[in-house]
């Protein structure tokens, strides 16, 4: 029994980390750019109501958990974990503010898998222990997408912009497993569903907001009347993945810790690059496949190991 919870644990890692790498294929590659802020709001707003109406229904059922609802928790993980590093990886890419140059294309897979290491600090724990195997990843991940990785020192703001954005999900991920530890209130796991329903509800208000201030809707109402219909499939395929998997999140957190939940970033990147290799014409080299295998040895080397409860390291 504890080796089947074990696999499935593990079973749900993997289906969160390559559904999130593959997001690129229904939302990437449009010819008619829906502002990236607009289509963030519209996504979590939509991905809210799918939640709402399913917790509705989850409680007229009486299968919803009992507690206390934790709005103070929700409203601070719809800004740090959907947001803030959604508008921060937008601004980057040169969306928000086109006059901006936009980073290469590779960058933000290196910037964010550096995040288990802004955990790990963050833990104040004897952590170091797993130092060695999160710069093993990083260090996979840099090769993996090294052909596409370039900085510019002269030009530094959309790269700044990508760090806070990395920063503020890695402690995002630490305060939402301390929502699960100790003696504290469980909403994460007892109001699960209206839990993140109320994450994704704050994020779509936040990045609307973004989006008025920065003059994103009325771009949008340009556009959208020309806009492709695949492109919309893409924004509602993508509210219908954060709806499922932002509860399977937590669900994982709980289970095997932030420090491995971070990695996810590792096989988001991992899934997409591989994805497009299969997808798109190109030509892999020698960093390529030696950050593949990096990649995923560092996965394993993370996850065979410890677990990381909260902010208690676990002995093996």
């Amino acid at each position: 029994m504890v080796l089947l919870d074990t696999y499935r644990k593990y079973a749900l890692f993997a289906a969160l980390g390559i559904t999130w790498g593959s997001l690129w294929l229904v939302t990437g590659g449009a010819t008619d750019p829906v502002p990236l802020i607009c289509e963030g709001a519209l996504r979590f707003g939509a991905a809210a109501l799918a939640l709402g109406i399913y917790g509705l229904v989850r409680r007229s059922a009486g299968r919803a958990g009992a507690g206390n609802f934790p709005y103070g928790s929700g409203v601070v993980l719809g800004l740090g974990l959907l947001a803030v590093p959604y508008a921060c990886t937008a601004w980057a890419s040169g969306a928000v503010h086109p006059y901006l140059r936009a980073t290469a294309v590779g960058l933000p897979a290196v910037v964010y898998a550096a995040m288990p290491l802004v955990v790990m600090l963050t833990m104040r724990e004897d952590a170091g222990r797993y130092l060695p195997r999160l710069l093993f990843g990083l260090t996979g991940v840099a090769l993996l997408v090294a052909q596409g990785v370039a900085l510019d020192l002269a030009r530094w703001l959309p790269e700044l912009m990508l760090a806070a954005g990395m920063v503020v999900y890695g402690l995002a991920l630490v305060f939402a497993a301390g929502q699960f530890g100790g003696d504290k209130e469980r909403g994460g796991a007892s109001n699960l569903v209206p839990w993140c329903a109320l994450q994704c509800a704050t994020a779509a208000v936040a990045l609307a907001a973004v989006g008025v201030l920065n003059g994103d809707w009325a771009r949008f109402a340009a556009q959208a009347p020309a806009s492709e219909p695949g492109r919309w499939m893409g924004v509602a395929l993508a509210a219908g993945i954060s709806a499922v998997t932002l509860p399977i999140l937590y669900r994982v957190l709980e289970s095997l810790g932030p420090i491995p939940v971070a990695t996810l970033q590792w096989l988001v990147t991992l899934t997409g690059v591989l994805e497009a290799e299969i997808f798109l014409p190109s030509r892999w080299v020698w960093e390529n496949w030696a950050g593949t295998a990096m990649t995923l040895g560092a996965l394993w080397w993370v996850l065979r190991k410890e677990r990381i409860s909260g902010t208690r390291l676990l002995a093996r």
